[in-house]
């Protein structure tokens, strides 16, 4: 009986400890691009590799972070169930002229529900170039991996013109485990750069 509340205790704590590193070292940057509404303009060199084949994004150099939350909204005769759709606002404040908008999505915890995206996850953007390191699964990539390193780029061109933030009208797929349920929702972290 000892051993089973050991392991339980354990498990419990290290559960704690993800979390706390989550909050203290992944969201912080993220909250403040969403609360504070103004973002300083990045450096040349934080744009990420630029060439049309080989486009990629520093998440440890990027403070443009946005933590995201979309419901599921699969219809009962969904045969699938995963579909989670929302529209996402991404701030322009600070970079005017720029013409190229970078995207790359991620998990921020392993804790986190599995979420799938593809070139046509943003329905109503031109998207130029997307790429994915996840499992590709009838159409879609996959991010569900324990070490966080699977993630999804795009590169948007024809930026409406104007101040205004970009909206991305997003659709993902997301469950709970490989295999999993439906009706879950999709959270994951979603970078952003400007460039032209």
């Amino acid at each position: 009986m000892w051993v089973f509340k050991m392991i339980a205790t354990r498990e419990l704590i290290e559960r704690v400890i993800v979390i706390l590193v989550i909050f203290l070292f992944v969201l912080p940057g993220c909250w403040m691009a969403e609360i504070e509404g103004t973002v300083p303009p990045p450096s040349e060199e934080d744009y990420g590799k630029k060439s049309q084949d080989n486009f990629s994004i520093d998440t440890k150099k990027n403070p443009h972070c946005l933590y995201i939350k979309l419901p599921n909204t699969a219809q009962a005769k969904d045969p699938v169930g995963y579909t989670c759709t929302g529209k996402v606002y991404i701030p322009r404040q600070g970079f005017a002229g720029k013409d190229l908008l970078y995207l790359k999505v991620m998990r921020a915890s392993a804790d986190d529900n599995h979420v799938a995206f593809r070139k046509s996850s943003i329905e109503n953007l031109v998207v130029r170039d997307y790429k994915s390191n996840g499992h590709y699964i009838a159409g879609w990539h996959w991010l569900r991996d324990d070490s966080l390193a699977h993630y999804a780029e795009w590169i948007i061109t024809d930026l409406p013109p104007g101040f205004g933030d970009i909206r991305l009208d997003l659709t993902v797929l997301a469950t709970d485990r490989l295999d999993g349920d439906r009706g879950c929702n999709a959270y994951f972290l979603l970078y952003y750069q400007y460039g032209q």
